[in-house]
């Protein structure tokens, strides 16, 4: 998954789907060289966002958004974490992917938005005691603009 690939992808100098990756991993296996960080990898959310944004490939595609991501409370020094989340980044994110699916008039008028209630993962949009309910706010604003 695209998670996945934004936290261990850093630990390789190639990426995974080149053979020259494929080859740098097996020589890690052999040799037992632990590629893995031994800190958070902490990445801003709009860099984060930019990553995760993907073309609309066919009619049948249906866009996934993410409001957030900390999972340092599951995984510790494996986790990955995304800085400067907050319900304004959150409503650009929603906003501009929306702009592009809205470019596509045949694709389902579906959006997903990833684990909406993951509280271990920081990723959730219900209220809370440091934003109250702004991230929820964020969609209707988004939604009335349609």
């Amino acid at each position: 998954n695209i998670f996945n690939e934004m936290r261990y992808e850093q630990s390789f100098q190639f990426r995974s789907n080149q053979i020259i990756g494929k080859i740098e991993r097996k020589l890690c296996k052999i040799f037992k060289f632990s590629t893995v960080k031994r800190n958070p990898f902490v990445l801003d959310y709009k860099l984060a966002v930019d990553k995760l944004q993907t073309k609309v490939l066919n009619e049948k595609y249906i866009p996934c958004v993410v409001s957030n991501w900390d999972n340092s409370a599951r995984s510790g020094k494996k986790s990955m974490v995304f800085k400067n989340a907050n319900p304004d980044n959150w409503k650009k994110h929603l906003s501009s992917t929306l702009e592009i699916f809205n470019k596509h008039k045949n694709n389902p008028p579906f959006i997903v938005i990833k684990s909406w209630n993951e509280w271990a993962e920081g990723n959730y949009l219900e209220p809370d005691m440091k934003f109250g309910k702004k991230w929820l706010e964020a969609i209707l604003e988004v939604k009335t603009k349609i």
